[in-house]
């Protein structure tokens, strides 16, 4: 069924497809060894532009053709005076237009550049051919400002599964990730867990929220027995609705329970960690709605580095760092019926699968917009007399606000609040605060709203003040 018109020059590869320079149409055109006809290259135009894409370039009477050793294929485009190649391996993507700023080498297969424009899981299908055959795979490339996005679990049958690996299984493990609890329906639920082989008391080591609200790390020695559960606990209760980095250590003899970057609890166990060749599981328990971000596990204690990581994403390649999930997958309470895999940023790909998730617009078993690390900056009060002060804070480093939410106590601990000054909302990077004590010691602190996220971040640092005699 294909035709031609003054075809002219030959060439045959070593896997015996043939090719043929199409003279009146301006193409090189192959037939494979089993007589299917394509075009190679030209855009049947007369001309003489190169093109990294085949059926751009142009010919001017093309009637020479040879194949060298390593399936370079010759062309003697002869009116226009030029010996051209025509590439027979490299790669080649659909659709062409990629974001803004990246770009794609069709010969080395590797994207580069910075993506300037937000693009939320845009398909392409990518071809890597040679003269021997081609293979094709589908990517999904997002585009978007942290935080991204998150991953929304509803509490009955949504969990993600990471394989067992050598990785998940050091000697000591460290385990970070920004959470945002919604419901707690029974007495305990799980976030992380990583099983041993016991039928109970299977913690290896985990992260969850006990019956009084408190975030809990937890540690097994795999001995099956509750002689061989260890605990340490958050100091006081959370907050639901509200987003927290929640971080620990499970080393050799102890566990301990960071929450935004501070101390809760260490507890000794006596035992080192008991691995088994279990699977890694995020919401295990089917019983706590949450949500997700930036989840990382290290084989190292990174103790020492927890307050500044909870305020900024990692290099992969950061030392001990063995799973990485950054969450910025699919589109935010939308359409993601693809998006059913977890992926690991580090080189230990270990990467897990959605179970039971609705992945419907507007579900709340979906990836959602994050609020991880939209954090604002408290800074010191001016303008201070007798009977106030004006407060100001710096806007998050990540994320877009819709509003602030400014709390002023007598307490540093925030247990009580002065009258009107509890989640007061405010639109700008400042307020007056009036009617105070004189001579009296206040603190304030700072969280952010976003426009379309029912939640809110982490509170910002605390600022103390004291108001004039």
């Amino acid at each position: 069924m294909a035709s031609f018109n003054n075809p002219r020059g030959i060439a045959v590869d070593k896997a015996g497809n043939v090719f043929v320079g199409d003279v009146a149409n301006q193409k090189i055109r192959k037939i494979s060894s089993s007589g299917a006809v394509s075009t190679l290259s030209g855009s049947g135009a007369p001309g003489s532009q190169d093109h990294t894409y085949g059926l751009l370039a142009g010919f001017y009477f093309p009637n020479g053709l040879a194949v060298d050793e390593v399936g370079d294929l010759f062309v003697a485009d002869a009116l226009n005076n030029k010996i051209r190649i025509v590439e027979l391996k490299g790669y080649s993507i659909s659709p062409e237009l990629l974001p803004a700023g990246l770009q794609f080498d069709r010969i080395k297969g590797v994207f580069t550049g910075t993506p300037t424009e937000s693009i939320i899981n845009s398909m392409y299908n990518i071809t890597a051919y040679n003269v021997y055959g081609s293979s094709s795979t589908n990517l999904g490339i997002s585009v978007s400002s942290q935080p991204g996005n998150a991953l929304s679990f509803d509490g009955f049958d949504d969990k993600i599964i990471i394989p067992d690996a050598t990785s998940l299984r050091s000697p000591v493990v460290s385990l970070e990730l920004w959470v945002n609890v919604h419901t707690l329906t029974t007495r305990f639920g799980r976030m992380i867990l990583k099983r041993n082989d016991m039928p109970g008391y299977d913690d290896s080591y985990s992260l969850g929220v006990d019956s009084l609200f408190r975030f809990t790390a937890t540690m097994c020695s795999g001995t099956g027995t509750v002689e061989g559960q260890r605990f340490a606990y958050q100091k006081e209760p959370l907050d639901s609705g509200r987003w927290y980095f929640v971080s620990a250590v499970f080393s050799k003899d102890s566990v301990r329970l960071f929450v935004n970057g501070v101390h809760q609890q260490s507890t000794y166990t006596g035992y080192p960690i008991g691995h088994g060749k279990s699977a890694l599981y995020f919401g295990f328990d089917e019983r706590m709605a949450f949500s997700m971000d930036e989840v990382r596990i290290f084989n190292t204690d990174r103790s020492a580095f927890f307050s500044e990581d909870m305020c900024n994403t990692l290099s992969p390649e950061t030392e001990g760092l063995t799973a990485y999930y950054n969450f910025n997958i699919g589109r935010s309470s939308g359409e993601n019926k693809n998006a059913t895999n977890l992926f690991d940023l580090t080189d230990h790909r270990n990467n897990g699968t959605l179970i039971g998730f609705q992945l419907e617009p507007g579900d709340l078993s979906n990836w959602t917009e994050s609020y991880a690390m939209v954090i604002p900056v408290a800074k010191d009060a001016s303008s201070i007399s007798d009977q106030g002060f004006v407060v100001n804070w710096e806007k998050p480093r990540f994320g877009e606000v819709n509003q602030y939410l400014l709390d002023v106590s007598n307490d540093p601990g925030f247990h009580s609040f002065v009258k009107g000054y509890h989640q007061l909302p405010i639109q700008n990077y400042s307020h007056l605060i009036k009617g105070l004590a004189p001579n009296t010691l206040y603190y304030y602190r700072i969280s952010a709203e976003g426009a379309l996220f029912n939640g809110r971040g982490k509170h910002s640092n605390i600022v103390s003040v004291k108001t004039n005699h």
